[in-house]
């Protein structure tokens, strides 16, 4: 396995809105912790700031949360291009929906999709979309959940045609996930 980038931030407690939307302020940055990515790709942190809107509904009589969350990152390499000559990205535009309703008492359903604009240091564009549905039971100190995801390209290879779907066998991932509350 590899070590992560961390990313190390200040949250600003939210902000309520009105009485069913809050705004969540997040700035901080990533330090270089994986040696690999700061040895092949030149890495050496980045900076971020990372606002979130969170608003809860009725919805036919169904509790019904959306979150909207977008994040600016600019990152800094020794070089515009990693060992591979491949260009390194200068910064990334970050835009991620989601909708979680619970079906049943303790199991929510969560449906999400982001997408990620970047530029290198060349100026060229790169993209990157993703699709996902997670189903989660949740316990006051621990949940699990069953989830899948389609992450790809946003274009064809013809830079014009739609790549988006929800599933492809080639790109797309079922995973697991646990997490305890402490």
């Amino acid at each position: 396995g590899s070590i992560n980038n961390a990313k190390v931030t200040l949250t600003r407690k939210a902000i309520q809105l009105t009485p069913d939307t809050s705004l969540v302020l997040i700035g901080g940055g990533r330090l270089p912790t994986n040696p690999l990515n700061h040895i092949n790709d030149t890495y050496n942190g980045s900076i971020l700031i990372d606002p979130s809107i969170m608003t809860e509904w009725n919805i036919f009589g169904r509790h019904v949360t959306t979150t909207y969350e977008f994040t600016a990152t600019k990152n800094f390499h020794k070089y515009d291009r990693n060992n591979e000559s491949k260009a390194n990205v200068s910064y990334t535009l970050f835009n991620y929906v989601a909708v979680d309703t619970e079906l049943m008492k303790n199991v929510v359903l969560t449906l999400e999709a982001d997408y990620t604009y970047g530029r290198t240091y060349q100026n060229t564009p790169k993209g990157n979309y993703s699709l996902g549905q997670l189903i989660t039971y949740q316990q006051p100190k621990w949940n699990v959940g069953l989830g899948h995801t389609n992450s790809a390209d946003p274009f064809k290879y013809d830079g014009q045609s739609s790549n988006v779907t929800v599933f492809d066998k080639h790109t797309s991932g079922i995973y697991g996930q646990m997490q305890i509350i402490f």
